[in-house]
């Protein structure tokens, strides 16, 4: 297991495969909206990314037997949001995705802080805040100067305050 998906799985208590999912669905997303020259600066700081990105993609194609194929309420309002805006990127897509994780909301909300300080850690809080930072409900997240102490920042707005609106 590479460094950063043995550190989120450590600090979340979550399974590696779970992890690796709700990972690679917010880079799959952040890639959609990041320019692609900084986004390829990302993956050569962090070459692990692109196996997480296929295997978030290849979860929400492919959900395990018996698992729900929409991912749960949050696959159901990713797609409603979806269908409404007329995209699969944005929240929506956002939500859809980590459904498919497995990772329960609770989980899901100090995975995205988590995870973007670790990759500021590699790539740089230039970097990052470019990157993450294009998406717009990733921006409070990153306290508009970095992700440096998101894991500690409460959810208010954007993608962790409707997670714990809808689940708080």
């Amino acid at each position: 297991m590479d460094e950063i998906l043995r550190q989120l799985v450590e600090q979340l208590g979550t399974h590696p495969g779970q992890t690796e999912v709700g990972a690679g669905a917010l880079l799959n997303v952040i890639r959609e909206h990041a320019s692609q020259v900084d986004f390829e600066q990302l993956l050569r700081a962090v070459p692990e990314a692109s196996k997480w990105m296929g295997t978030a993609a290849a979860a929400q194609a492919n959900p395990p037997a018996g698992a729900d194929a929409g991912g749960g309420l949050l696959g159901e309002l990713g797609g409603l949001i979806g269908g409404l805006t007329g995209s699969t990127g944005g929240i929506g897509g956002l939500l859809s995705a980590l459904a498919h994780s497995g990772l329960s909301a609770d989980k899901l909300m100090q995975l995205v802080p988590i995870l973007l300080t670790l990759l500021q850690q590699r790539g740089g809080a230039d970097l990052l805040q470019k990157v993450a930072g294009s998406v717009p409900m990733l921006q409070e997240v990153l306290g508009g100067g970095g992700a440096a102490g998101a894991a500690d920042s409460q959810p208010g707005g954007g993608l962790l305050g409707e997670l714990g609106k809808m689940f708080g």
